[in-house]
């Protein structure tokens, strides 16, 4: 297929295509999201033709404008098989294949580097981004300059950027840019590796990192045996001279790590008396929204690292990022420069705005683990301000088999509200109901005071009725929850303290970026 971009329709892209694969519209190859059949990338049947783009209308009508359609569609694990579109596309003789595969078709033509693991892929995959990107400042953009920079890495990864990449030449480094990916010219590709239906055994990495292995996944994976064995087939598909790094704390991860053929190294915490992780963090300094933390490989002493982002966790995801790019050529001094100025990525304790005095927080904790560190977080930089945590069960399957363990993280809050299950590829069915009331009335049995919402409406109505009883506002969960903050920020320059149009930046005591904005004369 020929053409430019603007002749083909590029909107609706969430229907079809990911925010990130900006990556292959300078490489002139698919871009996609995420799917879940089981084929490997030989198993497929599909060649990439040397030029192939993919669109869709703004309404998703891909039946009623067949003649616009290019070579290969790559579809989503959100398009079910039948969807109109791709009905349309197989009628009209449309080869179609999942997104891993063709993102397996992406890293396998690379140097590849992949973040797998149950918590962390996302911020993780931009910090590994940010270091091998970041390098290409202004200064650095001349062809002698870019030669000597083998390390020059594009990217591919679920989450957003919250700031972009701070290049401000990006046309003299024939680089296209987005917060969710980016090509650039050079060998290595970033991407994450999802475990969901063993997609990431598609991917033959050179470098790798496995952050964490929990159940997660109940509708792919039966036991917990079946998911360490998925685990363990990706780090197989490491290769050999590559490097899987590994967390020390993951008695998962190391299991399957037993089964790389590459070099294995583990990072992890101060662990006392036990055996010491290869990378570890050492007098570790939790500083309000930031954190501080000495960088030790092999017990020896290597750098003082710093961050701009809060928690234990996101500590753990900058040692991964730090051991997994060792190999890559890129300076030591450069990557721990680079993290410094890391300002996470969205809907990851992302601050969305003072709402009547409220701080308002949103948060991709669907996972009891990942609500616990998103409530230990907020509780280090807010301390014993009054914390309301607003909760969307991801998946019944997920929430009936974790219904304990949500229980006891729910609890960390000073007040909770549950809003209905967003169900997701699953459907809806009379359990959720069930579920959620058993939920209240667990975390309710803990002192908590819990109320449930039938709606979304209903939770933001009764998040207006709280004001004045709570100080900071967090929801967290992975389907629609953060509509919540459209609604409250329509409500933010008539009730908070302070207009973003006439403010200029400030931290309040709790160190948080851009918590107080305060009117200049």
């Amino acid at each position: 297929m020929t053409g430019t971009d603007e002749q083909l329709p590029t909107a609706g892209l969430s229907e079809l295509l990911p925010r990130g694969l900006v990556y292959t519209r300078q490489k002139n190859l698919p871009r996609a999201a995420i799917h879940s059949p089981d084929a490997a990338p030989q198993e497929s049947g599909v060649s990439f033709p040397e030029l192939v783009r993919l669109t869709s209308n703004p309404e998703n009508r891909l039946r009623q404008s067949i003649a616009t359609i290019p070579d290969l569609i790559i579809h989503s694990a959100a398009i079910p098989p039948a969807d109109a579109g791709l009905q349309a596309a197989r009628q009209a003789g449309i080869p179609a294949i999942p997104y891993h595969i063709a993102l397996a078709h992406l890293i396998n033509a690379s140097r590849g580097l992949c973040i797998a693991g149950t918590h962390g892929k996302s911020t993780t995959t931009a910090m590994v981004a940010w270091m091998l990107s970041s390098s290409l400042a202004p200064e650095n953009t001349d062809s002698e300059a870019r030669s000597n920079q083998p390390w020059r890495a594009s990217f591919i990864m679920g989450g957003e950027l919250i700031a972009p990449l701070p290049l401000s030449q990006p046309d003299t480094t024939k680089a296209t840019w987005h917060r969710s990916g980016s090509y650039i010219e050079g060998d290595w590709l970033i991407a994450e590796a999802c475990e969901y239906r063993q997609h990431f055994v598609a991917y033959k990495p050179e470098l790798a990192a496995i952050l964490s292995c929990e159940p997660d996944h109940f509708d792919c994976f039966a036991s917990e045996a079946e998911l360490v064995e998925a685990f363990s087939k990706f780090a197989a598909r490491v290769q050999p001279g590559g490097r899987l790094v590994t967390a020390a704390d993951s008695p998962l991860a190391l299991q399957a790590a037993e089964n790389a053929r590459a070099q294995v190294e583990t990072f992890g915490l101060s662990m006392g008396n036990a055996k010491c992780p290869h990378w570890q963090a050492r007098q570790i300094q939790l500083l309000g929204a930031k954190s501080r933390f000495e960088l030790f490989y092999c017990g020896k002493y290597r750098a003082s690292v710093q961050l701009q982002i809060p928690g234990r966790h996101n500590i753990l995801n900058a040692l991964a990022a730090l051991a997994v790019t060792e190999q890559t050529g890129c300076p030591l001094p450069h990557r721990i420069q680079a993290l410094a100025s890391f300002q996470g990525i969205r809907r990851r304790f992302e601050w969305k705005g003072l709402w009547r005095g409220i701080h308002l927080i949103d948060d991709y904790a669907h996972h009891p683990t990942a609500v616990i560190e998103t409530l230990r977080t907020a509780r280090q930089i807010f301390g014993s301000r009054r914390i309301a945590l607003a909760f969307e069960p991801h998946q019944v399957s997920r929430l009936q088999a974790l219904l304990p363990e949500f229980a006891q993280s729910l609890a960390l809050a000073d007040q909770v509200l549950i809003a209905p299950v967003f169900a997701a590829r699953e459907g809806n069915s009379a359990l959720q109901h069930t579920l959620i009331q058993d939920l209240a009335q667990r975390v309710r049995s803990a002192g908590i005071p819990t109320e449930v919402c039938g709606t979304l409406d209903h939770l933001r109505s009764s998040v207006e009725h709280k004001a004045g009883t709570i100080d900071v506002l967090i929801t967290a969960g992975a389907g629609h929850i953060d509509r919540i903050h459209y609604e409250l920020s329509r409500r933010i320059p008539r009730h908070s303290q302070t207009r973003r149009a006439t403010g200029s930046l400030h931290l309040d005591e709790t160190g948080w970026p851009g918590a107080v904005l305060s009117r200049t004369a």
